[in-house]
């Protein structure tokens, strides 16, 4: 989409499906897949320097350790979009 900010690409985990819809609705490049493995989201998000959005707080802190954008959604419901959509916060490790 012209004018989006190409550093907003995300991965999203299988956790958070209905989380990846919206992104997408909104116009965001996103990746969700629910057969993606923690290890291949970390190596799609290395490779496509996408930001990493999980509810685990493994993965979370794996994405972190490899140098990646990474963020935890909080509040996640499914009838409240103003929550999910907290991802202003993304964080890159200090490296």
């Amino acid at each position: 989409m012209e004018g989006m900010d190409e550093q907003n690409k995300f991965i999203v985990d299988a956790m958070l499906g209905s989380l990846a819809k919206w992104l997408r609705l909104l116009g965001y490049d996103t990746l969700y897949s629910t057969s993606y493995n923690d290890a291949q989201i970390i190596s799609i998000a290395a490779r496509t320097k996408r930001i990493v959005v999980t509810s685990d707080k493994g993965l979370y802190r794996r994405a972190i350790k490899a140098g990646l954008r990474a963020v935890r959604p909080s509040g996640v419901r499914h009838n409240r979009v103003a929550s999910k959509a907290r991802l202003s916060g993304a964080h890159r490790a200090q490296g």
